[in-house]
């Protein structure tokens, strides 16, 4: 069958992904307010700042080819092309994957067999977190996206958290070395659950997955496209680890749980908006690729429902900071106070990634480069230079400060009409010449 007859209603996609993550975080959050209601905020940043280094992980060995299989999936659809038309450049894909993959296996296993500095939960998190790294690789989810199945990817996602959120309330009456190697364990499972309930969505709606032998140019295409989405994706990944890494630092046991608790709260909310994002993408791929497209009105125009959604959790985290603040909770009122800090990060953020995500549309990985070093390296050197003396609130006012300040830029070097059309024209020009 032609994928151009495979359509989902977008707004089944949204509420699939956000259903998804809603299970997957929900189960996470619960967890983590109970170990805190028990006392354990030591626990909470050593299991969430583990976890949060394992989906860099994956993030790492994706390295972006989700939107791309997605995009390459768009173009066989536009074509009218069969479905086995997907099948070389989705195992070139998965061969590249497997390369990273391998690649931090062997760091992983050569740091927990010669680093001695290395705790007994971080060594057994990370050897029994292995097979995840492994199956990863494997996962469809960019074809899914590309035939508008993007709820089904959010739906499994969640496995892997459902896992983890399970195993944690037991890791608090074990020795560490063996609560890591619980919680890495739940996390390979959840993992393997993830990818083959997207291998089994992927039969029911294409048909049966077909073998290929990746090509060489594949393989390039799927290096090259990966390091592209890599230099404009990884940096806002990164960034978040730096915060763990030095709020536990600077801020010791109950810092660092405050911040991976709070944090956890704010990513929920715009993870939960860039559902809407990847739901849209096909479609903004398509509006601005229309003749005479303006690349603001177009990209701010699909944004708009995830501005509306970003204030709503702005206000609902500001809600829930006040009421841990009255003592309604019996929580750290340090964590309140971070709540009503972060908040506003929510709407920040929402902005600049939705200016990005056009950027990505259009094919200017270029401006994005320079808009996400500003950002990364800015924030990077403010937290530096306000945490110290200034604790979460630095953390808070560096991050949020330089993701505004990128938005503006990538509002200021936006490209005008002509200039997009002559980018279009160009791009068709060398898919024509077969360069």
């Amino acid at each position: 069958m032609p994928l151009s007859q495979q359509r989902s209603p977008k707004w089944l996609n949204v509420a699939l992904l956000i259903l998804g993550f809603a299970s997957g975080q929900g189960a996470m959050f619960i967890a983590q307010s109970w170990l805190l209601l028990k006392g354990r905020i030591d626990l909470v940043g050593m299991a969430g700042s583990h976890l949060s280094f394992a989906i860099l992980a994956l993030f790492l060995i994706d390295s972006g080819s989700i939107t791309l299989l997605a995009s390459h999936t768009r173009e066989v659809a536009r074509r009218g092309l069969s479905y086995h038309a997907l099948w070389p450049s989705f195992w070139a894909t998965c061969a590249f994957r497997l390369m990273l993959s391998l690649l931090l296996v062997g760091a992983i296993l050569l740091a927990a067999t010669t680093l001695g500095m290395m705790s007994p939960f971080t060594s057994s998190f990370a050897l029994t977190a292995i097979p995840a790294l492994l199956i990863w690789p494997l996962n469809p989810a960019g074809i899914l996206d590309g035939v508008e199945r993007s709820g089904v990817g959010g739906l499994t996602g969640a496995a892997m958290y459902i896992a983890a959120a399970v195993a944690l309330p037991a890791t608090t009456r074990m020795p560490e070395g063996d609560a890591g190697l619980l919680l890495g364990a739940a996390f390979s499972l959840g993992t393997l659950v993830a990818v083959g309930m997207q291998f089994v969505m992927l039969q029911a709606v294409i048909g049966t997955v077909v073998p290929a032998r990746p090509s060489r140019q594949g393989l390039r295409e799927a290096f090259v496209g990966g390091t592209l989405m890599l230099v404009n994706t990884l940096p806002g990944q990164l960034f978040f680890r730096f915060q763990i890494a030095t709020a536990g630092a600077l801020l010791g046991p109950a810092g660092l749980g405050t911040i991976v608790y709070t944090k956890q709260i704010t990513n929920a909310c715009t993870q939960t908006i860039s559902f809407a994002r990847r739901a849209e993408y096909i479609h903004l791929l398509e509006r601005l690729s229309r003749p005479s497209a303006n690349f603001l009105r177009v990209t701010v125009e699909a944004g708009k429902s995830g501005v509306v959604m970003s204030f709503a959790g702005m206000f609902a985290v500001m809600g829930f900071g006040s009421t841990v603040l009255l003592g309604l909770l019996p929580m750290d009122t340090a964590i309140g106070s971070a709540m009503l800090i972060f908040a506003p990060l929510i709407f920040v953020n929402t902005a600049y990634l939705s200016l990005i995500q056009g950027y990505i549309a259009i094919g200017n990985h270029g401006r994005v480069v320079v808009a996400t070093q500003v950002v990364l390296w800015g924030s990077a050197a403010g937290t530096l230079l306000l945490a110290p003396s200034l604790g979460l609130a630095g953390f808070a006012i560096a991050e949020i400060g330089l993701q505004a300040v990128g938005a503006l830029l990538l509002i200021t070097i936006a490209p005008s009409p002509a200039r997009l059309e002559e980018r279009r024209t160009k791009i068709r020009a060398r898919e024509l010449s077969g360069c």
